[in-house]
């Protein structure tokens, strides 16, 4: 029986993608997802990016756990996890544990990694940075620090890119 991914586990290895790339294609095409849901934790119209980052390490949390389970069935066990993360993170910013938020710094790093890694595999991000004159891995990670700057652009990838998906439409 498999064992679930924990929090702690991101830190360390991705798994390994032995679907030929499908966890690294779930984990992009539902980046939307996590913004979405992190936008609601805030009232402001710009998202803070510490929430940006409890989400994505809640989705790299979902994927990490995700069996065959369809889209529709994917995205809401993803929503789960990723309002588990941002919950989580917000009571400890509330009660000030430094401890924790240090450990969530360091999972958030890695998350941001995982999705860096799962750009630089993707033929049109190299294709884009050779257009460009730039290295894949400058494309990938100019790419993640606008997704923490700016998650609208998310909006944007979707359809220009091919890098984002269609959330759960809630």
């Amino acid at each position: 029986m498999k064992q679930p991914a924990t929090p702690e586990a991101i830190a360390g290895e991705p798994l390994p993608d032995r679907n030929g790339g499908a966890r690294e294609t779930l984990l992009l095409r539902q980046l939307p997802l996590a913004v979405t849901v992190a936008h609601r934790y805030t009232e402001r119209p710009e998202i803070d990016d510490q929430l940006i980052e409890a989400a994505l390490v809640g989705l790299v949390l979902a994927v990490d756990n995700a069996e065959q389970l369809s889209d529709e069935a994917f995205a809401r066990h993803a929503e789960m996890l990723i309002d588990r993360e941002l919950a989580q993170f917000i009571e400890d910013c509330r009660l000030e544990r430094e401890d924790r938020i240090l450990q969530r710094e360091r999972l958030a790093a890695s998350a941001l990694v995982r999705v860096e890694q799962a750009l630089l595999r993707r033929d049109d991000i190299r294709l884009m940075a050779a257009s460009l004159g730039l290295q894949p891995d400058e494309l990938a990670s100019g790419f993640v620090s606008a997704l923490i700057q700016r998650p609208e652009i998310l909006a944007l990838t979707e359809t220009d890119a091919g890098v984002g998906g269609r959330s759960t439409g809630r």
